[in-house]
């Protein structure tokens, strides 16, 4: 230290430790979202073919001085056995936990679908509804999504230029953002400020992001066009991410339409039917999986079927309900 001064130390991270941290956290982003994976291998060998002669001539013996036997298996209460690569035969504990899966979705289906959407679907390898955006740290960048034309990707920390390219004010890095909570970093299910230069470019108006809705979804007073998914929200139903995916395919396919604004109406008007009528929360699953087939998360010739006749249904009465 020198006199009537300070000196001061800077540490730095070497570079291959740098990237050698980088490389494994996008690595433990594809982890992450692996979800869990059972084993459906043999837990439990099998009695031998000697063994169950040995419980048989045990059994016999038994018989013939008046003692209680088994009758005529031996292995009575025993499920049958698998046989398993090599001819070994087994118990394997895998049909029990598909089972008790099947009984979970059958008997709280959303927590099972709110869980499951953490992680990839293990059948096609899609994306769980509740898993962001891949980053890939080793490049710097980070998505960032949008809609409305502009670029998925760009870097995080150029926050102007983000902002800029919306019309928004500075500190917006996502519609994310904008969709949750009015402000930079901010969070929750309203859209409040900064909406002119965003409703310009896309055409929107402050009703499409739940802007004054005073009551908080409950048939969609506020303009917020998106009744179902809000009142899912507001009761716990939905999360806030799964009421953005519906407006953002919204946005995308029905908006400036003259049939897709049909569809928006029908739906507003069968929607605010069903919160008056206090069963909204009946249509909560059908909501999820309209929108899931929409987005090509989750498509069977049911869906497509329900799909179909619910859009046609939408744009009938929307046709009808022109002030909806």
């Amino acid at each position: 230290m020198s006199k009537g001064g300070s000196t001061s130390t800077k540490v730095e991270v070497p570079k291959y430790i740098e990237d050698a941290a980088k490389r494994n956290l996008t690595r433990a982003e594809g982890i992450a979202g692996l979800g869990y994976v059972p084993y459906y291998g043999a837990d439990v060998a099998a009695f031998t073919p000697m063994q169950e002669a040995a419980f048989g001539s045990t059994n016999m013996a038994a018989g013939a001085f008046g003692m209680p036997t088994v009758g005529a298996s031996q292995l009575t209460g025993m499920p049958e056995a698998e046989t398993f690569a090599g001819g070994m035969r087994g118990y394997s504990s895998a049909p029990m936990y598909e089972q008790s899966l099947q009984e979970l979705q059958a008997n709280r289906p959303g927590q099972y679908e709110y869980m499951q959407g953490f992680f990839i679907d293990p059948i096609t390898g899609e994306r769980g509804s509740m898993m962001g955006d891949p980053v890939d740290y080793t490049t710097g960048e980070e998505p960032i999504t949008t809609t409305g034309g502009f670029d998925t990707r760009g870097y995080a920390d150029d926050r102007d230029s983000v902002s800029s390219a919306m019309g928004t004010n500075a500190g917006y890095i996502s519609f994310g953002d904008m969709f949750d909570g009015g402000g930079p970093g901010q969070s929750g299910d309203k859209f409040g400020g900064a909406l002119g230069g965003l409703s310009n470019s896309l055409g929107l108006t402050p009703g499409d992001f739940g802007q004054g809705d005073s009551g908080g979804g409950e048939g969609g007073e506020g303009g917020d066009s998106c009744v179902i998914a809000t009142h899912a929200v507001s009761s716990g139903g939905f999360t806030p991410q799964m009421k953005r995916e519906a407006v953002v395919w919204c946005m995308h396919n029905l908006h400036d339409k003259w049939w897709g604004e049909a569809i928006r109406r029908g739906y507003r008007y069968l929607g605010n039917q069903k919160i008056e009528q206090g069963k909204a929360h009946e249509h909560y699953q059908e909501f999820r999986d309209y929108i899931a087939f929409a987005n090509g998360k989750k498509r069977t010739l049911l869906s497509a079927i329900k799909f179909t006749l619910r859009t046609a249904q939408f744009f009938a009465v929307g046709m009808i309900k022109k002030d909806a």
